[in-house]
């Protein structure tokens, strides 16, 4: 008995929790919705579904490419005191090795009783996909957040993301889901 109580105590200290956000949760960074993708010369990103199987925000072959953004509130059962991660799912249409998309992400705080942009990012870049995977498949990729930029619900936490300038140039970029995880605070009775 006392094996399984150390089981269940140490799982209690350690569970993980996200926050999806799927493709349908993006706009573009002017605030505008995204439009259908479009095959082409263009650094605005579309929603698509990719090969009738994948819904994803896509991107053509870009050295500069617009970004998307989305918000989420501060889970109440967040360890603000734990470091997080942004993960970032995506997929490459080609296998070009000069293409290790990373993607610039960009965090802020909204915290209840502050100016609505008194905080500074807290995002950076992600690590890199991998260039020469095999075409169509899915990757990912994160960005640490470090514990001291979390701020306690019910604060809103708004999150921009777009591939780094120069690391697309010949293949077309799908993202997939963006997941946040972060821990639980312990739970008590």
């Amino acid at each position: 008995v006392e094996t399984q109580l150390q089981e269940i105590y140490q799982s209690l200290k350690s569970t993980l929790g996200f926050i999806d956000l799927m493709p349908c949760d993006f706009v573009l960074l002017t605030g505008a919705p995204l439009a259908a993708f479009s095959d082409g010369a263009s650094a605005v990103p579309g929603l698509t579904i990719v090969d009738s199987k994948a819904q994803a925000i896509r991107w053509n072959d870009n050295a500069t490419l617009d970004g998307i953004m989305s918000s989420f509130g501060m889970p109440s059962d967040a360890d603000i005191t734990a470091n997080g991660t942004v993960t970032i799912y995506a997929s490459k249409v080609g296998a070009t090795v000069g293409d290790a998309v990373t993607f610039a992400v960009g965090l802020y705080n909204q915290v209840v009783g502050a100016l609505h942009d008194a905080d500074t990012n807290f995002g950076g870049t992600s690590g890199a996909m991998t260039g020469n995977a095999t075409s169509k498949t899915v990757q990912a990729v994160t960005r640490a957040i470090t514990a001291a930029d979390w701020a306690a619900s019910p604060a809103g936490v708004t999150v921009t993301i777009k591939p780094t300038d120069g690391t697309l140039g010949t293949d077309d970029l799908c993202l997939e889901r963006v997941r946040i995880w972060y821990k639980t605070k312990l739970r008590a009775s």
